[in-house]
C-alpha cells in the first residue's frame, strides 16, 4: 500500500523528515513542524503548494522537490 503525503503534517504523522531537492542537487533536511512553523500564516501547508515556492539557498533557483526521509 501506498502512502499519500500530501502535507507537511502528512508527514510528521508519519514520523517523516522532509527532503528538499533542487536540480543543483543541493538537498537539505528538515523537521516538519518546524518547517510547518515557518511557512507564512496565509501559506497552504500542502505539498505542491510549497514546492512551487521554495529557493534554492545554493544556486537561486526557485521549485525544489520535496520528499521523505527517515
Amino acid at each position: 500500500m501506498r502512502i499519500k503525503l500530501e502535507t507537511i503534517s502528512d508527514f510528521a504523522r508519519r514520523g517523516y523528515r522532509i527532503r528538499i531537492s533542487c536540480r543543483c542537487g543541493h538537498v537539505v533536511v528538515h523537521e516538519p513542524l518546524a518547517l510547518l512553523r515557518a511557512l507564512p500564516r496565509n501559506m497552504s501547508p500542502r505539498i505542491e503548494a510549497i514546492e512551487d515556492r521554495l529557493k534554492c539557498s545554493n544556486c537561486g533557483a526557485r521549485g525544489g522537490a520535496i520528499s521523505p526521509a527517515e
